[in-house]
């Protein structure tokens, strides 16, 4: 992407302050350099809307010819080929995508969900609830689409702050780490994840140690606290210490029970308990990272500054754009009404 000006992050500052540790939350923050190669939830959810619109194009004119979006790339959706066939369609369908993705940040700037774990799949003994919470908003999202006049506006606010919930899963709990190569499907949808959360008293994680960096990184942890780039991220919300980095790797307990990572900004709600062995989040803007079990698992960011399960970044991020689609898909045959889901995507007058 272009690195947006000087003039537009200050106006980044203002506009998305105290961002919590999620995914990177938007592609404006690739100006700094730990961040410039990561997924972001704006960047995840353009990916997945550009696909699920193209499919529903293809379904609806089947001779239509138009340049297929692979989502796993990351590039922009190719509105200006699909112009030629559609008309103006491409001009809203292109406005609906930012939509989408704009709320799917939401969950990390809203004062009444930024900091709640069951708006990020965060803290396992909060993995039922937040589960829970998504299949009533979308019960309600479907019952709204299947109305008569929807209020779509509405519907793409609660859709894209739901998606943010989803994506954040395979980025925050030990899914991917277990092996698994698809999305949960029974997230949102059935109470039963069809697998088992770890219990309150079960430990998942052991401790990681900074002894594992090698002196270079030791130097790179050292050096962010001062980075410029570093001070302006601060001012976004995303607080660093060199003391809350660890490495961390084959650090969650092997036993088949799904977790995830307890964070410090949301220790009113879900305080990470030391003698229990718990998994932290982790990174540099996590101070739970400290305590027993150091470190953390997040896949956030393709950087070991903010996520000590980095290496498994692209595999999250990869994940959660597929869970997406299947996700808006889902809504689509739950509703049954292809006119109503093509306006959704603002594809249909």
């Amino acid at each position: 992407m272009t690195h947006p000006s000087l003039l537009c992050l200050l106006l980044t500052v203002l506009a998305l302050p105290n961002l919590c540790d999620c995914f990177g939350t938007t592609g404006v923050l690739a100006f700094a350099d730990p961040l410039k190669t990561s997924r972001f939830h704006d960047t995840i959810t353009n990916a997945a809307v550009c696909k699920v619109q193209y499919d529903w194009l293809i379904r609806k004119n089947s001779q239509l010819v138009l340049q297929s979006p692979n989502p796993l790339e990351y590039k922009p959706c190719p509105y200006d080929n699909w112009a030629s066939a559609l008309n103006n369609i491409f001009l809203p369908a292109r406005a609906v995508s930012q939509e989408f993705a704009a709320s799917s940040i939401k969950p990390d700037v809203d004062q009444n969900m930024k900091n709640n774990p069951i708006y990020h799949f965060d803290s396992d003994l909060k993995i039922s609830d937040t589960n829970v919470r998504l299949i009533a908003e979308r019960t309600t999202i479907i019952n709204a689409l299947k109305a008569q006049a929807p209020n779509y506006n509405d519907l793409r606010a609660s859709i894209g702050a739901s998606l943010h919930t989803i994506q954040d899963f395979y980025s925050h709990t030990n899914w991917i780490e277990m092996g698994k190569t698809q999305p949960n499907a029974h997230i949102a949808v059935d109470t039963d994840l069809s697998i088992q959360i770890a219990p309150p008293e079960m430990a998942m994680c052991s401790d990681c140690s900074r002894d594992a960096m090698t002196p270079q990184q030791l130097q790179q942890v050292n050096d962010w606290e001062n980075n410029p780039t570093n001070k302006l991220l601060e001012l976004l919300g995303w607080s660093y210490d060199p003391l809350n980095v660890f490495l961390c790797k084959n650090n969650i307990v092997n036993n088949g029970y799904l977790t995830s990572g307890y964070i410090s900004s949301e220790e009113a709600t879900a305080p990470k308990i030391a003698s229990q062995m718990k998994c932290s989040h982790g990174g540099g803007a996590d101070s739970s990272s400290r305590i027993t079990a150091t470190g953390g698992i997040n896949k956030d960011t393709n950087s070991f500054l903010y996520s000590p399960h980095y290496e498994l970044h692209s595999a999250a991020a990869d994940m959660a754009v597929q869970a997406t689609i299947d996700y808006l898909e889902g809504i689509r045959v739950a509703v049954n009404n292809e006119n109503n889901f093509g306006r959704l995507l603002g594809l249909f007058n």
